[in-house]
């Protein structure tokens, strides 16, 4: 939940400059003046029509912005992420035994990336369902999928459903 709160707050700081900026770049007739309680300015601001053009132009420029970084942000934590958080799991487990090598850090993506990305991105779409349905179900299909990183680096070619089962 902590990492999924992370990526939330990073996509919004990057809107945020992203509309900063492109609110810089505007010419001046689409200048927005504070609203205030008097009467005859809001309806000289709105009488112009720029002013109410310009919510809207944001508006669908934030849903643009927000669409595309979150996008960008699953595929990342999908195909990248996800391998890493198996191979640091494959990492801690092969060094109670013996010294392990930071090589150990990258093996999802030599041995059966696909399958962890498929089971990895199964996971974290579960626990974001349910936690859409209601937090405490989150939470609990949360610290029940926890071990699937580690099912996965002992057993990398592991199908989802029986990671989802043993987990």
């Amino acid at each position: 939940m902590k990492k999924l709160s992370k990526k939330i707050a990073l996509v919004a700081l990057i809107t945020i400059v992203f509309c900063f900026i492109w609110r810089l770049l505007l010419p001046d007739e689409y200048t927005v003046y504070v609203p205030c309680f008097n009467e005859d300015v809001e309806k000289f601001v709105y009488e112009e029509g720029e002013a109410k053009d310009i919510w809207v132009i944001m508006g669908i420029t934030f849903l643009v912005v927000m669409t595309t970084v979150t996008a960008i942000i699953l595929l990342l934590d999908a195909f990248i992420v996800n391998p890493i958080e198996m191979g640091c799991n494959k990492f801690f487990l092969r060094n109670l035994e013996e010294n392990a090598e930071i090589s150990n850090v990258s093996y999802a993506f030599d041995h059966s990336y696909k399958n962890v990305v498929v089971v990895m991105f199964r996971r974290d779409i579960s626990i974001a369902l349910w936690s859409m349905l209601f937090v405490i179900p989150g939470i609990v299909k949360s610290y029940e999928y926890r071990m699937i990183p580690y099912l996965l680096a002992e057993h990398p070619e592991m199908t989802w459903k029986d990671a989802f089962a043993e987990s």
